[in-house]
């Protein structure tokens, strides 16, 4: 019988490993699904208790949708969805919808810089819409982040024969949209970043009473392009960033009654581009990043009536240039990383009117340099990035620049001025200005802790 039995055990052993084999793999999957449930409870039960605890934080004026609902029209939101999410989702939908208050001729004449884009005005069915209604009404036209195309823009013009100031970005336009403008009464046109305009763009301008114009970022222009504004009586020219522009470009411009002019980042100009501006009334002017220009070239600007300059990171300037601003009368002067730049070119600042200096990153300066600038009625200054000034220059001589206190020798300059425009200013610190002003907070004017809150110190 146990022989029989060990027999019957041998003849079937392969189907009881198999069974165990099989019972063991189950188990553990079965295991594994178990471990898997445990980990998704564990981490709902964690999602559910942080959420809980995060409502309790919550602060007291932090409203939701339901308190929203409660009293009703609270806010000026026509519907509620999704209850739940917290307001501020819903604000931001607001505010990208078209604002009542503001979208009206009267408010969109009186702020000419506004983008009717900003104004929910984002796509050409809604601002065709709208000027079809108030066209007549407008006088200024702001369409900045409306791609629109020359047949879209004839359209508007039709509508708006009233518009005296037009700023259009796009990548759209070309050169036959701008024949439709004579239609309009126009001053001022700003074009800036229309890439597809050339030369004969500006040809449609000739005989327009234009008295600023804007083709910043417009590369295709050439010299050519500035031959079609002569007899013009502008005022203002901004053509920074044209880079095909060369010196014969600035030939164009005399005779014209010129106050301001910016061609930063034409870096083929070269002195003898300022040769041109010679007997303009111009009082600002903005070569940046003109890298051929040397000192020589602001010898051409002697016995203008200049206010602002700009030579910020033209390379080749040495001290030398700034003695041809002398007796000029400069309000503010812009010289950053201009590399070659040391002390004593501050010496030929003095007796000038000026308000704002700046050489940021003029790394050769030390503290000596801004002894020269005492005696000047200075308001704002930038020595940021230059690596070589402490606040030995703020201390000696007193009263240097109008910085009341000056703590922790050794800190660089521009901590220092940062901790002084921090400090209460006392033109807006009182009572009145508070009042008129209700959306400032109090830290910005310096009361940046209890002690100053409480005692005005």
């Amino acid at each position: 019988m146990h022989s029989i039995t060990n027999s019957f055990i041998f003849k079937n052993l392969p189907f009881y490993v198999n069974s165990l084999t099989l019972d063991s793999i189950l188990r553990r999957k079965i295991t594994v699904v178990v471990l898997a449930a445990l980990a998704f409870l564990a981490s709902w039960a964690i999602h559910r208790f942080l959420k809980s605890y995060r409502s309790k934080k919550r602060p007291a004026n932090l409203l939701t949708i339901e308190s929203e609902r409660r009293p009703a029209n609270l806010l000026p939101i026509e519907k509620v969805e999704e209850p739940g999410r917290e307001l501020n989702d819903i604000v931001v939908k607001k505010l990208d919808s078209p604002n009542e208050e503001r979208l009206n001729p009267h408010w969109i004449n009186d702020h000419p810089t506004t983008s009717l884009w900003d104004l929910g005005l984002n796509n050409f069915e809604k601002l065709i819409d709208f000027v079809r209604k108030y066209g007549p009404q407008l006088t200024s036209l702001h369409l900045k982040l409306l791609d629109i195309n020359d047949k879209e823009f004839e359209e508007l013009v039709c509508y708006t024969s009233n518009i005296h100031c037009l700023s259009i970005s796009s990548l759209n336009m070309t050169d036959s949209a701008l024949k439709h403008l004579k239609r309009m009464p126009l001053t001022s046109v700003n074009f800036s970043c229309c890439d597809n305009l050339t030369d004969g763009a500006l040809s449609h301008l000739q005989g327009m009473p234009l008295t600023s114009i804007n083709f910043s970022y417009c590369y295709n222009l050439t010299d050519g392009a500035l031959s079609h504004l002569q007899g013009m009586p502008l005022t203002s020219v901004n053509f920074s960033y044209c880079y095909k522009l060369t010196d014969d470009a600035l030939s164009h411009l005399q005779g014209m009654p010129l106050t301001s002019i910016n061609f930063s980042y034409c870096d083929n100009l070269t002195n003898d581009a300022l040769s041109h501006l010679q007997g303009m009334p111009l009082t600002s002017i903005n070569f940046s990043c003109c890298d051929n220009l040397t000192n020589d070239a602001l010898s051409h600007l002697q016995g203008m009536p200049l206010t602002s300059i700009n030579f910020s990171c033209c390379d080749n300037l040495t001290n030398d240039a700034l003695s041809h601003l002398q007796r000029m009368p400069l309000t503010s002067v812009n010289f950053s990383c201009c590399h070659k730049l040391t002390d004593d070119v501050l010496s030929h600042l003095q007796g000038m009117p000026l308000k704002s200096v700046d050489f940021s990153f003029c790394k050769e300066l030390t503290d000596n340099a801004l002894r020269h600038l005492k005696g000047i009625p200075l308001t704002s200054v930038n020595f940021s990035y230059c690596n070589k000034l402490t606040d030995r220059a703020l201390l000696s001589p007193p009263n240097l620049l109008p910085i009341e206190k000056v703590e922790e020798p050794g800190r660089e300059l521009n901590h220092i001025v940062v901790k002084k425009l921090d400090s209460p200013n006392e033109e807006r610190l009182n009572p009145h200005s508070i009042n008129n002003h209700p959306k400032t907070s109090l830290w910005d004017l310096g009361l940046d802790n209890f002690l100053r809150y409480r005692y005005g110190i």
